[in-house]
């Protein structure tokens, strides 16, 4: 080859070589430009976040806007706006961010992070008064509503609920009768948006427009005759989401009760002129702030590298507050909201913005947000909180409610998002109906969804916080119908919770080998499996339907709206045959076992005929099949709800084996997955238009994990990595940087927090169908000099496994560790060396490594190695 041609070979290899390096590198490079990170405690009911400036963020509502907190509170310099230069947390284990903002000589940095109370107990979110108690969550927004005429303050606030009910029950006489008006008051929608069906025990259903005189902030007041028919001593009240609503999103403001046969003036209710005369009078949404015992307090510390300017701190809010003169406090309802040391010595009042002045030469300043009862109206004593921030720092790292310690990653950036995104999961978690919930977000989904006990269960659990998830799993039990299904999405019923719940039931009883647990709860997966037979039974009747012998029509979710026949439904009811029919056999129960194997099979069959028809080719010709039945859109792109091919792959058996139809449909969709990427990241998957969905890459990282495609899934945990926010967490959905800088769903997203540590946990340790691989997905070059990697403890069905290396700090030598037990399940322990081997390492006399060994159970193993 001529020198020339050499040249240019050399340098094209170098540029390669450096691109990869860059990529392979954290460095936030994509983060939105708007994001919000929670910092509230574990199980925490106030879900406070850190905003992009560093202040404190509070208030989100259901909808208009979504994910943006109504209130911020942050320190700053007197007419002047400055930059954020950086913004971390010094332990990504603890969230106490610090921003540093300013330009030039005018600099100061903050500090913001929730204050541990001494002792720590998990917090419920449970709300009974003992006359009023809610259902189900308690997610509510303070100030969401702005009534534009004169209205009774209650109207300000809203209880919410995503995707679900509001529920109240008010405790009365067994059977008494009263008469119950309801407070409506839309803050965020337009006419059509939203339809309500207000259902009080007795009263006939009344459905409703929040908007129907066109006017947003326009407070209504709805009268109904209640009775308690159940004779339960509760009346029920609740909001449901009309089946033909736009928005499955509910609110409600307030509600009062009165005596029965009283004709209670619904405008004189409007006003607020009738609270005191009410039997109950409820402020919705306001619950555990208004009534938990507490308070619980945040803070924020500043300090400035001048005092030329004066420092001030900017409030805007929607609340209804005022500035105690005498104290330097600012007040809510009459109560301390916050107060700073120094004591403001000013304070300024615009629409939502608050100014209060410190002290001019101030250098180092506090404040603190309480939230909950304050004891009496005087201030309580200002805390120490110097003193608190070294408790923070020192108690969340030690936590035992967080399996920290259980993953060490070569790489400082992924391990800084590994820990970040662990912490989220409990710090966006609650304790509903006395069991935890784990939740998508803390703002626009926060609530229970049941994929999230398979998501959001699978890593903790492995990471051995099984006590939790198998709870967590419980929490599902009251929403299974007389009929079988599981139902938690309303109004749109989605078909795929069913076969989730009894899958995730299942294997945590075999990951746990709790078989007792599985024998008590079988009832519920004969039940389910019935349901699954009787939704597939509704598609047979028309032969020529095009779901015939699939399932009926449900909502998808991710991308596509309304009603459909999709794919993703079939392949979990795979998922959730496979399991009862595993779930059968181990309790001894042959004649269901073939029963719902028959049903798996005609599933199967009806499945891959429909498939075979639906197969279409995208603009570029690569075939794939759409997540829709009989899917003939133009104009969505083909990748669009592809979330729902993607999820069931991992975990089902019939999508393991090579070469067949099913793999063929995989290799293709994949495929069509690899032209989408921007930004490393697949584009117009979910709802946003030029976006990408961070929960999506971690899924779709994890699934080339699965296939054995390695680099891929390397590049896309690094891409996936490089959306986050400087302190380690996601936006559900972001526009591409060439697109705008809009985003879309929940901020400091948990869903995508359980996809990523389920991608670090799986580089060590992949579970397959019948052995544990350890250290296959480690890329090879986290083998370097001095690196030290290590999976502690994971569980697995086969047994706990527990593997570490070390790299000398030559680079010249290595070891590594593995120990194991046993479990009660058989299957092979394999150690992937291939890495290490590709890295030129041999064994201890040098000699070549094999890529693979097999490693006995229960036997500890050390192995050393060395470059020759």
């Amino acid at each position: 080859m001529p020198p020339a041609r050499i040249g240019s070979l050399l340098a094209l290899l170098l540029c390669a070589a450096t691109l990869h390096a860059q990529e392979q590198t954290v460095d936030f490079r994509y983060s939105p430009s708007r994001h919000y990170t929670a910092i509230c405690l574990p199980y925490d009911w106030l879900k406070t976040v850190v905003t992009p400036g560093g202040g404190l963020g509070y208030d989100f509502g259901p909808g208009g806007p979504y994910a943006v907190p109504l209130t911020e509170i942050t320190f700053g310099v007197q007419d002047t706006l400055l930059p954020v230069t950086r913004q971390y947390f010094a332990d990504s284990r603890a969230p106490i961010a610090t921003t540093e903002l300013g330009s030039g000589a005018l600099r100061f940095q903050q500090h913001a992070f929730a204050l541990v109370p001494e002792p720590f107990e998990i917090p419920s979110s449970d709300y009974d008064d003992g006359i009023v108690r809610r259902l189900h969550g308690i997610a509510g927004g303070t100030g969401w509503a702005t009534p534009i005429v004169p209205a009774d303050p209650a109207f300000r606030n809203a209880a919410w609920g995503t995707i679900r009910p509001v529920q109240y029950r008010v405790r009365v006489a067994a059977g008494a009768s009263k008469t119950v008006a309801l407070g409506i008051c839309e803050g965020g929608k337009n006419k059509g948006s939203r339809l309500f069906d207000l259902r009080v025990e007795g009263a006939a259903l009344r459905t409703i427009d929040p908007v129907a005189e066109g006017r947003k902030n326009q407070p209504y007041v709805f009268l109904f005759a209640a009775e308690d028919v159940n004779h339960d001593g509760e009346l029920a009240i609740e909001v449901h989401a009309s089946p033909n609503s736009p928005d499955p999103n509910v609110y409600l403001n307030a509600f009062w009760v009165f005596p029965a046969q009283t004709n209670p003036d619904p405008q004189a209710i409007l006003r607020g002129e009738l609270s005191a005369q009410a039997e109950v009078y409820f402020d919705c949404g306001r619950e555990l702030e208004a009534r938990k015992p507490g308070p619980r307090v945040d803070a924020l510390v500043a300090e400035f590298d001048r005092t030329d300017r004066p420092a001030v701190i900017s409030i805007h809010t929607p609340r209804a507050l005022t500035f105690d003169a005498a104290a330097g406090v600012l007040r809510c309802e009459g109560r301390p909201y916050l107060m700073s040391r120094p004591a403001a010595i000013s304070a300024t009042h615009k629409d939502r913005q608050w100014l209060l002045q410190l002290p001019r030469g101030t250098r180092r300043a506090e404040l603190i947000v309480l939230h909950g009862q304050v004891p009496g109206d005087a201030p309580p004593a200002f805390p120490d909180l110097e003193t608190a921030r070294r408790r923070s720092a020192a108690w969340w790292p030690s936590t035992d409610l967080i399996p920290f310690g259980k993953i060490k990653l070569a790489d400082a950036g992924l391990q800084y998002v590994l820990e970040a995104n662990l912490r989220n999961q409990y710090q966006v978690a609650e304790i509903i109906d006395g069991r935890p919930q784990f939740q998508p977000g803390p703002s626009v989904y926060r609530g229970l969804f049941t994929f999230d006990i398979l998501l959001m269960g699978e890593p903790l659990a492995t990471l051995g916080d099984t006590a939790t998830v198998r709870r967590f799993i419980e929490s599902m039990l009251p929403y299974q119908q007389a009929n079988g299904q599981i139902r938690v999405m309303q109004p749109h019923p989605q078909l795929s919770e069913t076969a989730v719940f009894v899958y995730t039931l299942v294997w945590h009883a075999q990951l746990t080998n709790n078989r007792e647990w599985l024998a008590r709860h079988f009832d519920k997966i004969e039940k389910a499996m019935a349901w699954l037979q009787a939704a597939r039974a509704q598609t047979l009747a028309d032969p020529t339907a095009r779901n015939h012998g699939l399932m009926p029509g449900g909502f998808l979710d991710g991308g596509i709206s309304g009603t459909i026949s999709d794919f993703s439904s079939v392949m979990f009811a795979f998922l959730g045959l496979e399991k009862a029919i595993a779930a059968a056999r181990w309790l001894d129960q042959p004649q269901q076992a073939e029963a719902w194997q028959r049903l798996l099979d005609a599933f199967m069959a009806s499945f891959q005929a429909a498939a075979r028809r639906d197969l279409r080719r995208d603009q570029r010709g690569n075939l794939y099949l759409p997540v829709t039945v009989a899917d003939t859109a133009t104009t969505a792109p083909p990748q669009r709800g592809q979330w729902g091919l993607l999820v069931p792959l991992r975990y089902g058996r019939c999508f393991q084996a090579r070469g067949t139809f099913l793999d063929s449909v995989i290799t293709a969709n994949l495929n069509l997955l690899q032209h989408t990427l921007q930004q490393g990241l697949v584009v117009d998957t979910g709802w946003l238009k030029n976006g990408v969905w961070s929960w999506f890459g971690g899924m779709h990282a994890l699934t080339l994990l699965w296939r054995r495609d390695y680099a891929g899934a390397h590049a896309m945990m690094y891409a996936l990595a490089n959306h986050a926010n400087p302190l380690g967490v996601w936006v559900e959905e972001q526009h591409l940087r060439s697109a705008g800088s809009g985003t879309s769903g929940d901020i400091s997203n948990a869903e995508a927090s359980a996809y990523f540590v389920n991608l670090a946990l799986h580089l060590f340790m992949y579970e397959r169908e019948n052995h544990v691989e350890l250290l296959a997905g480690v890329p090879p070059e986290w083998y370097r000099a001095g690196a030290h990697l290590a999976l502690r403890e994971a569980l697995t069905s086969f047994g706990t496994v527990s593997v570490a290396v070390e790299i000398s700090p030559a680079g010249n030598t290595a070891t590594v560790q593995v120990d194991s037990r046993r479990g009660p399940q058989a299957g092979d322990l394999i150690l992937t060396l291939h890495g290490l081997q590709q890295q030129g390492f041999g064994d201890s006399r040098g000699r070549p490594l094999p890529a693979t060994m097999k490693i006995p159970w229960g036997k500890p193993m050390r192995i050393a190695l060395r470059k020759p």
